[in-house]
């Protein structure tokens, strides 16, 4: 059954029979079979059809859905108390940043928690705050960082130091270089140019740091940055107080024993910075 189980998580997600199958390496007909020996099982639908690909979860589906990644939350930490017993058992640990404090704040508790966890090896992703509270949810990631004031069931979060914002650029151009929607920044880009009555004559969307780090120096537009991240040499302002936004340590709340640990010493390691 946890194949079948498997299989309707993925269906799920990407919502497309064929897509689902070309991620898990299987037909197509296997996909619906899974999904129709589901469907016997519970005696309830579990997706709708829309059009010739497209599928709608049904109510009966957000519920499996939620059960079965806490099923899964459950296996995992009886497999990890399992190969506890097994001398240097290795286990992982997947982590999300957004892109700031991925680059500026990250790599330093990278090496610390490559120091004080042995064992633990570390996969590490980088996306959009948005991006990395959805991948939480859905049990692809145990950790994220991010900077954007955002929530959801299942994750819990916590405050994890903060970080200026400045205008940069050509301040005086009405072209303006903005982060792609989901992004921390892009939130707060939009809230000052909403506070400032300001309407851009001309937006670049932008969905990389450095690369509007490169068209700030090659003098192209203005953006609303980390302070950290301005270029050396290109003209810039301090935000007022209301934009000394702060970043956030995400967790899942059902984690294994060897997880728990690890969230414990990055909210130690917070509270001593």
């Amino acid at each position: 059954m946890f194949t079948q189980l498997a299989t309707f998580k993925m269906v799920y997600e990407v919502q497309n029979f064929s897509l689902a199958a070309q991620q898990l390496f299987i037909a197509q007909p296997t996909v619906s079979s899974h999904i129709q020996q589901l469907e016997k099982y519970f005696g309830q639908k579990l997706f709708q059809r829309q059009g010739r690909k497209d599928i709608q979860p049904t109510e009966a589906a957000k519920v499996l859905y939620r059960q079965v990644n806490q099923l899964l939350d459950d296996w995992q930490s009886i497999t990890t108390t399992m190969r506890q017993t097994i001398p240097e058992a290795r286990y992982q640990v997947k982590i999300g940043a957004s892109q700031t404090f991925g680059i500026y704040r990250l790599p330093p508790i990278i090496q610390a928690l490559n120091q004080q966890f042995q064992n633990g090896d570390f996969n590490i992703t980088m996306a959009n705050s948005e991006a990395i509270l959805k991948a939480l949810s859905a049990h692809k990631l145990d950790f994220g960082f991010i900077e954007k004031p955002i929530a959801t069931s299942g994750v819990s979060r916590y405050e994890y130091g903060a970080d200026q914002l400045v205008r940069c650029g050509d301040l005086t151009s009405g072209t303006w270089l903005i982060r792609e929607p989901g992004s921390g920044v892009a939130h707060y880009t939009k809230m000052y140019l909403q506070s400032a009555n300001i309407k851009p004559a001309k937006v670049l969307q932008v969905a990389n740091n450095e690369l509007i780090i490169q068209l700030l120096k090659l003098g192209v537009g203005q953006t609303i940055l980390s302070d950290q991240a301005k270029p050396k040499g290109v003209p810039h302002e301090v935000l007022p107080p209301a934009y000394l936004r702060h970043f956030y340590f995400l967790s899942r709340d059902h984690l294994s024993a060897n997880l728990q640990q690890v969230a414990a010493y990055l909210l130690k390691r917070s509270q001593a910075n």
